[in-house]
């Protein structure tokens, strides 16, 4: 990537009637970067927007930390692992449905 100075260097130099040979040589760069800012007229990046997806869990996130929370205050063996935690959600909402090995995320906690 060229810095902004460069390109408009290049830019300068094609008005002159310099060939892309010609620029790259003058300006010490590869030949197909000069053809290829010969041939552009706009720089700006489009940045576009990041997705986050929605985890299937956010429905009971609110309720997970709220275990883990109280988690924080028992003993270390009494405290909820990734699959207390699973089994606990099985049993207490019925249409909970999630794989057990993408439930790691909690023993982050």
């Amino acid at each position: 990537m060229l810095t902004l100075k460069q390109i408009d260097e290049i830019k300068a130099l094609q008005r002159q009637g310099y060939g892309p040979v010609e620029i790259a040589e003058r300006l010490g760069i590869n030949g197909k970067i000069a053809s290829r800012y010969l041939r552009r007229d706009n720089f700006d990046h489009e940045i576009s927007e990041k997705v986050v997806p929605i985890s299937k869990l956010d429905i009971w996130n609110p309720e997970i930390h709220s275990w883990l929370e109280e988690d924080r205050r028992n003993r270390y063996k009494q405290r909820h692992t990734a699959k207390r935690v699973y089994d606990r959600l099985k049993e207490l909402h019925m249409d909970f449905c999630w794989n057990r090995r993408q439930s790691s995320a909690w023993t982050d906690w």
